[in-house]
């Protein structure tokens, strides 16, 4: 005999409950309209004035209704908040215990397989492994071993281990023959670059319309109407700088330094023909 559960649905037309959000909307709003309201009682017209305090104890009688709604709201929500936290609690106990007990079993297992290894071992003391009909097995504790004189082990017994640490003078040295350019490359004044000069031009583009070109070039790479200069820093050794006919009319007069600091450090260009300067310091405008 089978009993038929009837299952209860409620009307089409029945009206959703407002949420926390919208009593306190609708709360804030007519405490906003109660703060206009108050403003309409400083008339000296005793009609318009009437009206205002028949607004206003409507409006105060409302809210009294949405405030009173909103705290049994809240309330409400607090008892959700409440229920939630003592199942977040309740989980976390839960989480705990259970890790707890995989951690006594986990450590009755690994006793047990060292009972069996051990047991295995005293009947075959040479085996390291011991295979079973559906397991293998195999000791994962290693005998430990004290030394009482370090120097009485034999050479063939022993590990020889190095360690590196930064050579500063060395640093200091490779420091100091850094060469950076404006455009970021990087040259080393070393014996490979004997011979070269430093070739300074003008080529359009740029954030400003103009930028500087510098390469390091071969000596026979210098053309017959290029200018030549020797360029001789404070702290470092002096090389040739030269420059096309064309792009001289643009930099003619320029002033080139060079600062082999490692902050800020490269060539700075200082040109008067220049009438804006990129703030990258290697493109302008004339």
């Amino acid at each position: 005999m089978s009993v038929a559960i009837p299952v209860t649905t409620p009307p089409a037309d029945t009206p959703q409950l407002p949420t926390l959000w919208e009593l306190g909307t609708d709360l804030q709003a007519e405490t906003h309209w109660i703060a206009c309201l108050s403003e309409r009682l400083d008339t000296e017209d005793e009609e318009e004035r009437a009206l205002a305090i028949a607004d206003l104890e409507e409006s105060l009688a409302l809210e009294d209704n949405k405030r009173e709604a909103f705290i049994r709201k809240a309330d409400a929500t607090c008892w959700v908040i409440e229920r939630l936290r003592a199942e977040a609690s309740y989980h976390s106990s839960q989480s705990k215990r259970f890790s707890a007990l995989a951690k006594r079993e986990d450590n009755r297992a690994d006793a047990l397989e060292s009972t069996l290894i051990h047991l295995l071992s005293r009947l075959d003391p040479a085996a390291t492994a011991h295979h079973l009909i559906d397991h293998h097995l195999a000791s994962r504790t290693t005998e430990a071993i004290e030394i009482d004189d370090p120097e009485a082990i034999p050479v063939d017994l022993l590990t020889t281990q190095t360690t590196t640490t930064p050579n500063k003078t060395s640093i200091k040295a490779r420091i100091r023959d850094v060469r950076v350019a404006p455009d970021g490359a990087v040259w080393l004044t070393t014996d490979e670059d004997a011979g070269k000069v430093l070739r300074v031009g003008v080529r359009s583009g740029g954030c400003s319309g103009m930028s500087y070109t510098m390469d390091f070039v071969d000596s026979p790479d210098i053309r017959s109407d290029d200018e030549q200069y020797t360029y001789e820093p404070t702290e470092a050794p002096s090389f040739q700088v030269i420059c096309d006919p064309k792009s001289l009319l643009y930099i003619y007069g320029m002033q080139l330094d060079f600062s082999s600091a490692l902050i800020g450090g490269g060539f700075n260009f200082t040109n008067p023909n220049a009438t804006q300067t990129c703030g990258c310091g290697s493109s302008f405008a004339v």
